[in-house]
């Protein structure tokens, strides 16, 4: 995405991150954190961290400022410390999640500051699974063992695979009534 000036001399391009590959490098992250800090080794731990990450993307769509102050409030949130949680937090309840590892603590808000900071590239939120779905299908209805990519018949057959996508099945059979 991108916005120009109207003497179209400054440009600024705006980078959106996948939600899905977003979370992804995410758990992976924790993953790695667990390999020197046992406690993330139990069993949900990262289920229930990733599930406070998701949440918080998902609450704060389109809102980057306040996703990234949620971000930084989840390490004080999974060790116990509920005073500067937001409204996404049941602080009364007993939470199946409490970390106490100082050097895990410090691991994690690091990891969820680096997030933090860049909000603004995933507050929205964007996702790529449209993108591939019509890739897949394109690559599915072409040939393999040839290329195609300069050919008419690629063309035709990326147009064929995007009325597909956007008008269903029956945008073929039109096609070739006219």
């Amino acid at each position: 995405m991108a916005s120009i000036s109207s003497d179209n001399t400054n440009l600024v391009i705006f980078e959106l991150c996948d939600k899905k590959h977003l979370v992804k490098n995410f758990v992976k992250e924790l993953y790695e954190l667990g390999k020197t800090c046992g406690e993330l080794g139990k069993k949900g731990t990262i289920d229930h961290v990733k599930e406070c990450f998701t949440y918080a993307i998902a609450q704060n769509k389109g809102e980057s400022v306040n996703l990234a102050d949620t971000l930084r409030q989840i390490p004080d949130h999974l060790f116990g410390n509920h005073k500067n949680c937001g409204e996404w937090c049941e602080s009364d309840r007993v939470h199946a999640v409490q970390l106490k590892d100082p050097k895990l603590y410090d691991a994690s808000s690091k990891i969820f500051e680096k997030y933090a900071q860049n909000a603004n590239k995933f507050s929205i939120a964007a996702s790529s699974q449209p993108n591939e779905s019509v890739n897949n299908m394109v690559a599915y209805k072409s040939e393999k063992d040839i290329c195609l990519s300069q050919s008419e018949s690629c063309d035709f057959k990326v147009a064929s695979e995007v009325c597909v996508k956007n008008d269903g099945e029956q945008s073929i059979l039109e096609i070739e009534k006219n």
